[in-house]
């Protein structure tokens, strides 16, 4: 896999650092099976108030001039692209997953002459769900 430049970017918003950090406190004060039975109430509690953990998290990764080589030839891109984003765990959370890829490239050798021309240069492909 070759490629000659990289972007990368991360997004998180409303992420519930103080009751994340409160759970791990509790897990380091209950550590033994016991002390985590008898605190079970504090515990539900604690999980209740870290919900939903975050309100969205999204990212990103770019390629530009994607190559990968094989035995058959290069399979390459322009401009190849990938994102992600979530929303926290809640009854109406969202999920979507993006691949974008521009100046694709297939090796011809593997496909009849005549079907070149009917090879897409250029895919977006989105994918999504919601609660």
């Amino acid at each position: 896999i070759k490629s000659p430049e990289l972007s990368v970017t991360a997004n998180g918003k409303g992420v519930r650092s103080k009751p994340l950090l409160d759970l791990l406190a509790f897990a380091v004060a209950n550590e033994d099976e016991a002390a985590l039975k008898a605190n079970q109430a504090q515990l539900k509690s604690l999980l209740l108030a870290a919900l939903p953990v975050w309100e969205r998290l999204d990212g990103t990764y770019g390629f530009k001039d994607f190559a990968v080589e094989s035995p058959i030839g290069t399979f390459g891109a322009t401009q190849l692209s990938t994102a992600f984003g979530m929303d926290g765990v809640s009854q109406s959370g969202k999920i979507n997953y993006a691949i974008k890829a521009s100046g694709l490239k297939i090796p011809q050798q593997m496909l009849p002459g005549w079907s070149v021309a009917l090879l897409p240069t250029d895919i977006d492909l989105n994918f999504g769900g919601a609660n």
